[in-house]
């Protein structure tokens, strides 16, 4: 499967250092009191705890890493969308 002709993404100059993985997160609108979303971080924390869903997890071959707090995630987001913004830049791929 796939083109043995096309490089991958770690195979490709302009990609170098690019930092490529799949991750998914808990999000909350704009605005949400830092109240409730601390609340639905310890929550969302308990359930990841759960063998029943650890378990899930493992037969999808998803790897559960340790919730981070609110100001961390919004960080790693932050980053993450600054990483991916560079690389469109260097691509020289138009816009529409």
């Amino acid at each position: 499967m796939g083109n043995k002709d096309l490089p991958s993404a770690g195979e490709t100059p302009e990609l170098k250092g690019a930092d490529f993985f799949f991750w998914t997160g808990l999000f909350a609108p704009k605005g949400t009191p830092a109240l409730i979303v601390n609340k639905l971080n310890l929550a969302f924390a308990e359930v990841l705890k759960e063998q029943k869903v650890k378990s899930r997890f493992a037969e999808l071959g998803v790897k559960i890493s340790d919730p981070a707090n609110p100001q961390a995630f919004g960080a790693f987001v932050a980053q993450s969308s600054a990483q991916y913004e560079q690389l469109v830049k260097q691509s020289n791929a138009p816009r529409n």
